[in-house]
């Protein structure tokens, strides 16, 4: 089952004082596509990522892609690497770089061979 997993970003000090709740947070996720159920999910996640980001997904496979704070007015940017290799069988890497000031979650994709 997929879930993200915070990546620690160094930070200094300074920018923690300017910047804030406004840093960028960076996270961690990866679907199985030999798992029937995580090939459902990244489905369901690539048609409707907002969605899933906001936790209005009724799949469970789903329920630990949900990011606080995302809301209707965020917006998902996703750059597929590899995009010319199937969704089966293999893992599906996405890291997601988080940014509360733009109301943006910026993804990239990245299909491993089989």
């Amino acid at each position: 089952m997929p879930s993200w997993t915070e990546l620690p970003i160094p930070a200094s000090e300074k920018l923690r004082e300017v910047a804030g709740d406004r840093l960028i947070r960076k996270l961690y996720a990866e679907f199985n596509t030999e798992d029937d159920g995580d090939r459902e999910a990244l489905d369901e996640y690539l048609l409707r990522p907002l969605e899933v980001l906001m936790g209005r997904s009724s799949n469970k496979h789903l329920s630990g892609m949900e990011i606080d704070g995302v809301d209707p007015s965020w917006r998902v940017s996703t750059v597929i690497l590899n995009h010319h290799r199937g969704l089966n069988p293999r893992i599906n890497m996405f890291t997601a770089t988080v940014s509360t000031e733009e109301k943006t979650v910026y993804q990239e994709v990245y299909k491993q061979n089989e």
